[in-house]
C-alpha cells in the first residue's frame, strides 16, 4: 500500500490592500495626499489531496 499527499496550489490574483496606522486609519501617500498607501497580498490557495495507490502483481 502506498500513501502520498499532493498539494495543489493555484495562483490567484493578488489582493490590493490599504496600509493603516495603529488606530486603523488609512495612511495617505506622502507624494500625493489625495491617495492612500497601498500594498499587495500574495494570494495562493491550495488543497491537500490524500491519495491511495494499490499495486497488484499477477
Amino acid at each position: 500500500m502506498i500513501f502520498k499527499i499532493y498539494t495543489i496550489l493555484s495562483n490567484e490574483s493578488d489582493i490590493l490592500n490599504v496600509r493603516t496606522d495603529e488606530n486603523g486609519q488609512p495612511i495617505t501617500d506622502s507624494n500625493d495626499p489625495n491617495r492612500y498607501e497601498i500594498y499587495f497580498i500574495k494570494d495562493v490557495s491550495g488543497t491537500i489531496l490524500p491519495t491511495l495507490g494499490v499495486i497488484i502483481d499477477f
